[in-house]
C-alpha cells in the first residue's frame, strides 16, 4: 500500500561502530505524531527501509532518516548520499514522500547539508530537533529554499511520475477488464449453470448476429441467408443467394475449412460439385431458424424456457453449434436467479418439437 509521507532514519553507535538508535526513532515518531502524523517505524517500500514514516489525515507524507553517532563528528556528503538516492527512487516510483528529513545528532558538514537541501531534504541536527519539539520552529520553516529552476524541474518530474502511474493504472485496468470479459465468456460457454451438468465449448459468433448481417462472412459468393444442420450440432451447409442472369438462385455450400477470427467468418473455396441447389421441401426443416423459440425441456420433464439464440463456431476442426442461449421461463428464473443461460450443445438434443437438455433439473 502506498502512503504519502515523511521518512526518518536514526543510527547510534560507539566509536568505529554504528547500531540502531530506537530511542531516537521513537523520539522522532513522537514529534511527528504531535504534528498530526500517523507514524510507522522501519517501513519497507520498494526494497528500502525507512526509519520513520509519517502520514497525515490530508494525505501528506514524510520520511525521516535518523543517525545518532556519539563518538564521531558531523556527517559527510558521502554518508547522506544513500538516503538522497532512496528518496529520489521513492518519488520516482510512487511520487512520495512529500517531505523528507535527515536527522543527525552531530550535525553535517557544509557539503552534506548542501547536498540534502539541493534534493529537498531537511537537514536536522540536535538543536533543530529540539526546536521542533519545543515548537520554536515548524517543518515549513526548515524546508530548503529551492531555486525557481529546481522547482520547475521537480514539478515536471512529479507530473511525469503522475502520468506514468496513471498510464500504468489504465493499462492494468484494460488488462484486467479483458481478462474479466474473457473469463465471463469462458464461464458461460464452457460450463452449465449450477443446476445442470457442465460441458465444454470453444470459439464463437452469435447466430442472431449472422442473421442480421452483423457478422461478416468472407469468401461466400453470395448473400448469407441461414445455416443448415442435418446432424445436430454440426452445421453441414450454408444457405445463400447468388444473383444470376435470370434472377437470384438459392444455393447450399459446405462450410469447408473455415475459421473465425475477431468476429469474422472466413471461408475457403469449395469445389463447384459440392454446391447444391436449395429445396425448401427437402432442406427447409433443417435450417437453424427453426430452432429459435423452441421449448427447452430437461430429462425430468421440466420446461426451462425457449431458445433465443445459438452460439456457433469451430471446435475440433468442425463448424457447429457450440451452445444454446435460453430465455428462462419466469418460474424458473425465480428458482435459479438467472434470466438467461447458455447450454453447451453437447448436453442437448434437437428434437422435432423441443430442445432436450441431457440433464435433470435440480431445485435450488
Amino acid at each position: 500500500m502506498i502512503f504519502h509521507g515523511l521518512v526518518i532514519s536514526f543510527v547510534r553507535g560507539e566509536t568505529g561502530s554504528v547500531r540502531r538508535g530506537t530511542s531516537l526513532e521513537d523520539r522522532v515518531a513522537a514529534l511527528l505524531r504531535n504534528l498530526g502524523y500517523v507514524t510507522e517505524l522501519h517501513k519497507i517500500m520498494a526494497g528500502h527501509e525507512i526509519d520513520v514514516w509519517g502520514e497525515r489525515e490530508d494525505g501528506r507524507t514524510i520520511a525521516v532518516e535518523c543517525k545518532e553517532h556519539y563518538s564521531s563528528g558531523p556527517f559527510y556528503a558521502s554518508e547522506v548520499v544513500k538516503f538522497v538516492g532512496v528518496i529520489a527512487d521513492l518519488r520516482n516510483i510512487y511520487g512520495v514522500p512529500d517531505d523528507a528529513m535527515f536527522v543527525s545528532i552531530t550535525g553535517f558538514t557544509d557539503d552534506a547539508k548542501d547536498l540534502l537541501e539541493r534534493n529537498g531534504i531537511i537537514p536536522a541536527d540536535r538543536e533543530t530537533l529540539l526546536s521542533l519539539e519545543q515548537k520554536i520552529k515548524s517543518l515549513e520553516d526548515l524546508k530548503p529554499a529551492t531555486r525557481i529552476q529546481d522547482k520547475a524541474i521537480l514539478k515536471l518530474r512529479a507530473e511525469l511520475s503522475a502520468l506514468k502511474r496513471e498510464f500504468s493504472r489504465r493499462m492494468e485496468i484494460d488488462k484486467l477488464s479483458s481478462q474479466i470479459e474473457d473469463l465471463k465468456l469462458r464461464l458461460e460457454l464452457q460450463t452449465l449453470p449450477s443446476f445442470l451438468q457442465p460441458a465444454k465449448t470453444s470459439v464463437h459468433v452469435l447466430y442472431s448476429s449472422c442473421r442480421r448481417g452483423e457478422t461478416p462472412i468472407i469468401g461466400l459468393e453470395g448473400a448469407f441467408i441461414d445455416f443448415l444442420s442435418l446432424n445436430y450440432p454440426h452445421i453441414d451447409y450454408i444457405l445463400y443467394s447468388k444473383k444470376r442472369f435470370f434472377g437470384e438462385k438459392l444455393l447450399l455450400r459446405p462450410p469447408g475449412a473455415l475459421k473465425i477470427s475477431k468476429g469474422i467468418i472466413v471461408m475457403n473455396p469449395v469445389s463447384p460439385e459440392d454446391i447444391l441447389d436449395y429445396s425448401e421441401l427437402e432442406h427447409g426443416g433443417f435450417l437453424l431458424r427453426n430452432m429459435i423459440d423452441k421449448p427447452v425441456v430437461t430429462l425430468n420433464g421440466v420446461r426451462l424456457g425457449r431458445v433465443m439464440d445459438l452460439v456457433i463456431g469451430v471446435q475440433n476442426l468442425y463448424f457447429q453449434i457450440l451452445a444454446v442461449k435460453v430465455d428462462l421461463d419466469s418460474d424458473v428464473r425465480k428458482d435459479v436467479g438467472y434470466e438467461t443461460v447458455l447450454l453447451p450443445s453437447a448436453r442437448t438434443s434437437n428434437e422435432s418439437s423441443h430442445l432436450l437438455v441431457l440433464a435433470n433439473f435440480i431445485q435450488i
